[in-house]
């Protein structure tokens, strides 16, 4: 499917809209066919893809938005983010046990769970 020059009117009617709208993710997916798959949230979009901000009717679940928050980044390869925040304070996932895990904060890097904080506001700082 070839799209070639689609363009779009940028909404500035509210900063929040002007940032829904530059935050949109399209599917190349038919917005006829009936298949929930595509149209829904998977597990690996937690924190990354807004669960509220999508269109009504036929193209609903196809046009996602990046949750406010998200920041994409390029070029770095995991393993020195994932050194970063072991000297920023962060807690290996394979070192501690289940409790540990539901009482502080987890660190997700690229969408998997590496690990915990304790004390999240030094970690961010």
């Amino acid at each position: 499917m070839d799209r070639a020059g689609v363009t779009q009117v940028l909404n500035r009617l509210t900063y929040i809209s002007q940032l829904g709208m530059m935050t949109k993710i399209q599917s190349h997916f038919e917005k006829t066919r009936k298949m929930g798959g595509p149209r829904a949230l998977q597990g690996s979009h937690w924190g990354m893809i807004c669960p509220s901000d999508t269109p009504e009717g036929e193209s609903c679940g196809l046009v996602k938005n990046l949750s406010l928050l998200t920041y994409i980044t390029n070029d770095q390869p995991d393993s020195k983010i994932f050194k970063i925040a072991i000297n920023l304070g962060m807690e290996d996932l394979a070192l501690i046990n289940g409790g540990a895990f539901h009482r502080n904060c987890i660190v997700f890097l690229n969408g998997l769970t590496v690990g915990i904080v304790r004390y999240p506001e030094n970690f961010i700082s």
